[in-house]
């Protein structure tokens, strides 16, 4: 029987743990350690914040969900961890390609250790870095959070199950290089009142041998504001804190 630590149940952390816990949650231990007792949808914190919600509608405690998924949850923190990371990235930034960036976020002297969400340190930033008039440096990075992050936790979390099953290497990537996110932001709940802002970019980190005049596709690349940003918000917050939930056919949800 394999032992797996899962450090955070953030988006990344959570989504590593309910996909390992429905794979092989019945043939190997999984352990969620978390200082935090609740999982909380961010994103939505903002009605929150403008009293359009309450907090019991973004968050939930997280014991009695891992309970049925056989993961021993473990409330505390973290204090320190050494994987002899934290690489000095000597290439400048115009020598970097959307090649370079990680795919598989398995450490490459720990096989049996991976990084995902904002645990995974980019190895360059995706603009070209720059300093404010004061002299403040300027280094734009790719996010980590929301789509990435469920995008990188699914993968590393089919990995290690084809690992455990005999697999020599990581099965599945999800390189930023290679995919697009989408970013809505919205300050009411009202289904007919409400406005959004609404951003896609693909890919999130600029590919510039495939696109060589702006490293993305313009066409899937975009800003609006308007209602349908608003119903795609609502829709989202709801389908992910179902998701979440693990309630029934969580699983055939995308993520």
């Amino acid at each position: 029987m394999a032992r797996i630590v899962i450090l955070g149940a953030g988006i990344a952390g959570h989504t590593v743990a309910r996909y390992l816990g429905k794979w092989i949650g019945k043939q190997h231990q999984v352990i969620v350690v978390s200082p935090r007792p609740t999982w909380n949808w961010v994103p939505s914190n903002i009605w929150v914040g403008v009293g359009e919600m309450t907090e019991p509608q973004v968050s939930f405690e997280l014991a009695p969900l891992y309970q049925k998924l056989n993961i021993d949850f473990r409330l505390a923190g973290a204090l320190s961890i050494h994987p002899e990371g934290d690489a000095e990235h000597a290439k400048p930034f115009e020598d970097w390609r959307a090649r370079d960036w990680p795919r598989t976020y398995q450490n490459p002297t720990y096989p049996n250790l991976f990084a995902v969400g904002i645990a995974f340190a980019p190895p360059h930033a995706i603009s070209k870095p720059m300093k404010s008039r004061n002299g403040t440096p300027i280094n734009p990075t790719a996010p980590r959070t929301g789509m990435p992050s469920a995008a990188m936790g699914k993968a590393v979390a089919a990995s290690i199950r084809d690992m455990l099953k005999g697999a020599p290497a990581p099965t599945h990537t999800a390189s930023m290089a290679e995919a697009g996110a989408v970013c809505v932001a919205s300050t009411g709940a009202h289904l007919f009142k409400g406005s959004a802002a609404s951003i896609t970019v693909f890919r999130v980190v600029p590919d510039r041998d495939t696109y060589p005049q702006y490293g993305r596709d313009i066409d899937l690349t975009f800003f609006e504001v308007g209602l349908a940003g608003h119903w795609m918000k609502f829709l989202l917050h709801h389908v992910f804190i179902y998701q979440a939930n693990l309630r029934p056919g969580w699983s055939l949800l995308p993520d």
